[in-house]
């Protein structure tokens, strides 16, 4: 989840919130009331500790709408064991997602920290608004499971629990200060250990991947699969000599000003409304234009690799236009010289549908500049743009390294270095029957070699990716 998809969710249950703390601050206001006509001594804290006992009720039923409610059974009872897996998750991929989910799931426990100790004294001492912390996100967790609206996972265990702690520290801090009109440099660096231990190590982390050369692989495995029960065999014959490949670097990766000229260009050619938001959507960038004319255009900048689609919302597929391919086909080509995006060198084709096609494909990956990708295009039956996909990518040679043998790589396969999208079961039989040197963007937008295996899974096509650079 983004911060935006996190708001909207958040906000589908303030309102129901709202009403249940009122609801439980009124019958909560009633049991004294009704304690003192009867000569009872109300409770400890009275009418204090209602008001931060229904914000409790109210905080937790959000945490738990929002990690329950808002999502749909279709995760099954899966469980995941496998600790620090979002950590390693976030690394190969340093996705700002990955990082703001982990964030989020921390921060979502930071107001329990804070009101449990306001409560009730007893919340005062660490151990019991650890245990009730820990308590907290085991119920999530296994109603998770058990309801198949998400999975069980020790990750974010750990993280709620690292939250609640945060704001009992936050409080107790904020509580000594306040209480004593002054804090000890003992008591500053109780409180204030965990929180800088947690910043220096994100900083670290940060300042390591900064200066590394080249970025990270999203195929990298997370959590890796037990190949112990599976069968695995290959019909290759796998070369184990040392190898090499080049690297090479695409200038628009990560570049977001790139992103921007793109939309102002196509606006000028292509006559488009003006623009009315930038957004984002996970790591991209999302550029609407202005509704008007029966045209509904959004562009959508993928950051990694400085690929952009345009796509017009009102355009259907039945609205291209299949007579006059040839004056069609004229007309495309020369939007694109207007663009200045027609490759120097590609293979133009027609699909059925009447999308053209323009496929660059470098017949070697040489110590040189390469350009390889694809543009798609549909035109309605006026002649403008329906969807333009531009995935052209011209690659700057950077410098050969040293790579995995085929052989070396097939171990990565045996030895289980790869994540499953469906975990394999016991009995599964996989067959390797093709190995193929490609290339993908790393993190940082340099385009790494990678293996690229496939066979079959129980008779089923199977394929997997695997990071070549040693």
């Amino acid at each position: 989840m983004d911060i935006k998809e996190i708001v909207i969710r958040l906000s589908a249950f303030f309102v129901p919130a709202a009403i249940l703390a009122i609801g439980v601050l009124v019958l909560s206001f009633i049991v004294i009331k009704m304690r003192k006509k009867r000569g009872m001594n109300p409770s400890s804290g009275g009418k204090k500790k209602a008001i931060i006992g229904s914000l409790l009720v109210a905080y937790y039923f959000i945490v738990i709408g929002i990690t329950n409610l808002s999502r749909g059974e279709s995760f099954s009872g899966q469980v995941n064991l496998n600790i620090f897996s979002g950590y390693i998750d976030a690394w190969n991929s340093f996705s700002l997602i990955a990082f703001q989910l982990i964030v989020f799931n921390v921060l979502m426990f930071v107001p329990l920290g804070i009101l449990l100790p306001l409560y009730g004294r007893r919340f005062m001492q660490f151990k019991w608004t650890f245990a009730a912390t820990l308590l907290a996100t085991l119920v999530i967790e296994i109603f998770q499971v058990v309801t198949g609206r998400g999975i069980f996972e020790l990750d974010d265990i750990f993280h709620n629990t690292l939250g609640g702690v945060l704001g009992y520290q936050l409080f107790m801090l904020t509580h000594e200060i306040v209480r004593n009109k002054s804090i000890s440099l003992k008591q500053l660096t109780k409180r204030l250990a965990l929180p800088v231990v947690l910043l220096f190590a994100v900083a670290g982390w940060f300042s390591f991947y900064h200066f590394k050369e080249f970025g990270n692989m999203s195929i990298n495995p997370t959590y890796g699969t037990d190949m112990e029960k599976v069968t695995l065999s290959t019909t290759m014959e796998l070369n184990s000599e040392k190898a090499y490949a080049p690297v090479y670097k695409n200038k628009y990766s990560n570049d977001e000003e790139h992103g921007r000229d793109v939309v102002e260009k196509l606006q000028k050619t292509l006559r488009l409304p003006k623009l009315a938001e930038e957004g984002r959507e996970g790591d991209n960038r999302m550029f609407t234009f202005e509704k008007k004319q029966g045209t509904n255009y959004q562009m959508s900048y993928y950051m990694r690799d400085g690929a952009w689609s345009l796509m017009d919302h009102e355009f259907l597929q039945e609205d291209v236009t299949y007579e006059n391919s040839e004056e069609m086909k004229a007309y495309a080509t020369e939007m694109l010289a207007r663009l200045d995006l027609l490759p120097k060198q590609a293979d133009l084709t027609i699909s059925e549908t009447g999308t053209f096609h323009w496929m660059i494909q470098p017949s070697t990956y040489s110590s040189s500049e390469i350009e390889d990708g694809v543009i798609m295009m549909d035109l309605k039956k006026d002649g403008s743009v329906g969807s333009l996909f531009y995935s052209n990518t011209i690659n700057e040679f950077i410098r050969d390294v040293e790579i995995l043998s085929p052989k070396e790589a097939y171990a990565k396969i045996e030895n289980g270095d790869f994540d499953q999208y469906n975990p394999l079961q016991k009995g599964d039989q996989l067959v390797v029957t093709d190995c193929q040197l490609d290339y993908m963007y790393d993190s940082k937008g340099f385009y790494q070699p990678i293996y690229s295996f496939s066979g079959t899974l129980n008779g089923e096509e199977w394929s997997l990716r695997v990071t070549a650079m040693k």
